[in-house]
């Protein structure tokens, strides 16, 4: 009996024991569970191939920067790519360390959140083997290179090299290699801002910079990891926001970039009245041309192919990478998520559409293969309208062009050259010869 009673005694004992040793399982399992899911995760590749990137640091001699060490302007560009033999080289993280810290102090985030989420690409995998059309991409104004991720890395899947730029002293904090953080020290508006805050010589800057990664590309494709792998009569660009008005401006004044795209960008500057003779595409969340002036005179000034694109129930920061991450902060500061202006459009669906029409664009005007998809609306991607008529140039010889093209037209001396013109995809073929620099070509 004395030993029941002692049993009796210890049993309330051994229970709360118990039940603290579970309390406490429960908490590490929970902390546990917290740690592993404060990152994010980026949609999946849209493309077959791995994915490789690397970031490089480039200096501008003929621009001053005193912040910078060699006292010349610095740049730090990403360089995306199709991968192979990935196996042993790790994802690449969304942000550098210093850089990810930083964003999540400013954004109010969570200790890890960005720090811990990886992108899909390698860091430093071997490029696969052949030679690749080259698209560059510019952020928002005020934003940094990663801020559309999934894009680049659904184009770099499907086979483009994609090179990102940070807009050093604009780009809140750039992180380079040897741990230094540039800040960004201007403002955005001022005597003389454009209406939306973007002053000229920001714009002027961006263009710069852009045009010194085009003054670099033969360099980075004549030794080392990419030697002979830039196709650097096929180049491109797109950006996102400020990004987009960027492209423009930089064709107008470069004709190294054969085709331009623009999300959600209001155009700045001379290209905004000057127009293009290029490929251009505009996407767009719903809104009214006639409220944006320069948009709708950007628009009537395209005299190359070009397309207007609206996709439906999206907000202007469902072009970044933004889209996809609101559904994933929810779950972590539900507050700040709430805050995100992405529209109701579900994320997979946006980025599937922005990745799907970038490509056929591109494909269509670096790569010659023309695509169903700038033809007019397509069921397999509902979302997406077309405010004007599918791809054109309405310049007076492209005008002549169709003519002499269309079904039915005596064109017998032109049969070869019409082929061409439609293998390629475009009512220029010529449009596809390189130059090295200049204006606009007429």
């Amino acid at each position: 009996m004395r030993v029941r009673r002692g049993m009796w005694a210890i049993l309330p004992v051994s229970l709360a024991l118990l039940v603290l040793v579970a309390i406490t399982i429960a908490i590490l399992f929970d902390q546990g569970q917290t740690s592993r899911t404060r990152h994010l995760q980026l949609p999946p590749l849209t493309g077959p191939a791995q994915v490789g990137t690397i970031s490089l640091v480039l200096v501008d001699p003929s621009r001053g920067d005193p912040l910078a060490p060699s006292g010349r302007r610095e740049l730090m560009i990403q360089v995306w790519y199709p991968a192979r033999d990935v196996a042993e080289f790790p994802l690449a993280p969304y942000m550098p360390a210093t850089t990810a810290r930083l964003f999540e102090q400013s954004a109010q985030l969570p200790s890890g959140t960005i720090a811990n989420t990886n992108t899909r690409a390698h860091l430093g995998a071997p490029i696969a083997a052949g030679r690749r059309a080259v698209v560059l991409y510019s952020p928002g104004l005020g934003d940094l290179r990663f801020d559309a991720t999934a894009l680049v890395e659904n184009l770099a899947s499907l086979g483009y090299i994609v090179i990102t730029i940070d807009h050093t002293l604009e780009a809140p904090f750039v992180e380079f290699p040897d741990g230094r953080i540039e800040r960004a020290p201007i403002p955005f508006s001022g005597p003389g801002s454009a209406q939306n805050g973007v002053t000229p010589p920001v714009l002027d800057r961006r263009v710069a910079d852009v045009r010194l990664v085009l003054d670099r590309l033969p360099q980075i494709d004549a030794g080392g990891r990419f030697a002979g792998h830039l196709d650097l009569r096929h180049v491109g660009m797109f950006g996102f926001s400020l990004g987009g008005a960027t492209a423009a401006e930089t064709m107008l004044f470069d004709s190294r970039i054969s085709a331009g795209v623009d999300l959600d960008g209001a155009p700045q500057g001379p290209v905004a009245t000057a127009g293009l003779k290029r490929p251009f595409l505009v996407m767009l969340a719903p809104k009214d041309l006639t409220l944006i002036p320069s948009m709708a005179r950007f628009v009537r000034s395209l005299l190359g192919p070009h397309l207007v694109l609206q996709l439906a129930a999206s907000g202007h920061v469902t072009f970044s990478d933004l889209v996809w991450m609101k559904s994933q902060l929810a779950t972590i500061v539900p507050t700040l998520a709430r805050t995100i202006p992405s529209g109701s459009i579900p994320a997979s669906e946006a980025v599937d559409a922005e990745s799907a029409y970038l490509a056929a664009f591109f494909d269509t005007y670096l790569r010659g293969h023309s695509s169903p998809l700038l033809q007019g609306p397509h069921r397999a991607l509902p979302a997406v309208s077309f405010l004007t008529s599918p791809h054109r140039d309405t310049t007076a010889l492209g005008r002549t062009v169709r003519a002499i093209c269309s079904p039915g037209s005596p064109r017998l001396p032109w049969s070869n050259w019409c082929r061409l013109s439609a293998r390629l995809g475009s009512d220029k073929p010529w449009t596809r010869r390189r130059t090295t620099g200049g204006s606009d070509p007429t």
